[in-house]
């Protein structure tokens, strides 16, 4: 493993290295190379990583105790000096991890959710084309249990999808189940806090207390990187279930 210069490269390249689970403690990151986080270097992995969630430091979580139910964000890091061969972290900040010593630059990659026990990843699947990448859970996430407010009602999903952004936008995997009082009742799904009037996802009832289920890839807005939604049914005596199903991360 090695940091090379890439000539010619578009700036803030990425390519290859797609995260893989490997099992409840480890992560896999395949071969490949990124433009680091500056943009001063190239990051290069000339074959699979594997990160390992019982480990501090390179290799494995960068700072601190290992957290249940939790995201964490999957590092590439380097060494400018060439001294300390390219590695990986695993930390919980999504902007900025702890490096160990002798390491001077990084890149995200993306995210991995712990399970409810110790140094246990839950199974995820990520697609990636470019800086562009998918990743769906291997077992949906419940968001919020039953919701029947019948007006516009803010939905934290910072349990379900990490937010890959500070401010701002991005995209998630929703399953919405409707169970409707009265046919023609609808749930409807929105981005949080932006007064939309025409919702971007809607679900509608053919019969009463007839399931309809649908997933959507719905917008999400993340404040102070808290990803949240609004949703709304049409009457109180309805009932929508979310499953948070993946992601979309845009490593920019």
């Amino acid at each position: 493993m090695s940091i090379t210069q890439i000539k010619n490269a578009p700036n803030k390249y990425i390519y290859g290295l797609e995260l893989r689970w490997q099992g409840d403690d480890e992560i896999d990151i395949h071969a490949g190379a990124a433009r680091s986080e500056d943009n001063l270097m190239d990051l290069v992995l000339e074959s699979t990583f594997q990160i390992n969630m019982n480990k501090k430091g390179a290799g494995g979580i960068d700072f601190g105790p290992y957290i249940p139910n939790e995201f964490y964000a999957i590092y590439i890091i380097g060494d400018a000096t060439g001294y300390n061969p390219v590695s990986a972290v695993a930390s919980t900040s999504q902007v900025l991890p702890v490096l160990p010593p002798g390491y001077t630059s990084y890149r995200r990659l993306g995210f991995i959710r712990t399970a409810g026990v110790a140094e246990v990843v839950d199974e995820f699947y990520q697609v990636t084309s470019g800086a562009s990448r998918a990743t769906w859970f291997g077992v949906p996430i419940d968001v919020g249990g039953l919701l029947n407010a019948d007006s516009y009602t803010y939905q934290s999903l910072n349990d379900s999808v990490p937010g890959v952004v500070q401010e701002g936008f991005m995209h998630a995997y929703l399953q919405l189940t409707f169970l409707p009082s009265a046919g023609g009742n609808t749930a409807s799904i929105i981005p949080a806090d932006q007064n939309i009037t025409i919702a971007p996802a809607v679900i509608t009832g053919s019969a009463a207390l007839q399931t309809e289920v649908m997933t959507v890839k719905a917008v999400v807005h993340v404040t102070q990187g808290i990803p949240g939604i609004e949703y709304k049914v049409t009457n109180a005596a309805d009932s929508l279930f979310i499953k948070a199903m993946g992601f979309e991360d845009h490593l920019g």
